[in-house]
């Protein structure tokens, strides 16, 4: 299983990425300015936004929309349940997936530290249209985590962060994985249902 306190803490820096940065810069220049974006964006108003949910998530939501591709990410987490969905399906697990993701995991931006990341040097990892970043996030008790950023070129939007791998674990494989066994269990319709429920706050 994902650590939920460090995936919080990674997916601030999903949600900090700038459309203007990542359309004219490499993955490595993406994550980089990332750092400043989202430091400058919580700048006096950390605590504001930890008291009002609703203003957190439009915050958030005004930095990832843009440069998370959840078209993408939702094809591969759907996996080969993709291919027999239909049109109105595929749109609402996406919009569904998204918008609960989003509700979820938005506290992250509240624990974002610049100095806490440290992204390395690159070896290579690009590869035709994906690319992966890799860096190192140091948690509370001084210990070292490794955190991989994937990232898909668009021609007309350029780069864009899908997914990020935190010690070896793939938050789109997991995610594939537990929604796979709740779709035999139930159905694609009931795991929309879900999500949906999930993004105006009604957990069932």
């Amino acid at each position: 299983m994902l650590r939920k306190s460090l995936f919080l803490f990674t997916a601030a820096f999903i949600f900090s990425i700038q459309p203007s940065v990542a359309q004219e810069s490499t993955p490595d220049a993406v994550i980089t300015g990332a750092l400043e974006a989202v430091q400058a964006g919580l700048a006096g108003q950390r605590e504001a936004l930890e008291a009002d949910e609703a203003k957190l998530i439009e915050f958030v939501d005004g930095l990832l929309a843009p440069r998370f591709d959840r078209n993408y990410a939702g094809r591969l987490v759907l996996a080969r349940h993709w291919r027999g969905a239909s049109a109105d399906q595929k749109r609402r697990f996406i919009d569904g997936f998204y918008q609960a993701m989003l509700k979820r995991y938005a506290t992250g931006v509240l624990e974002f530290q610049e100095d806490r990341i440290e992204i390395l040097p690159s070896r290579g990892e690009q590869k035709g249209n994906r690319a992966n970043v890799r860096t190192i996030v140091t948690l509370d008790n001084g210990e070292s985590v490794p955190v991989n950023y994937g990232l898909v070129n668009r021609k007309d939007v350029g780069w864009k962060v899908y997914d990020v791998t935190i010690e070896g674990i793939s938050y789109i494989r997991n995610f594939r994985t537990e929604i796979d066994s709740e779709i035999k269990k139930s159905s694609l319709d009931d795991v929309i249902a879900r999500f949906e429920a999930e993004a105006v706050g009604n957990d069932g």
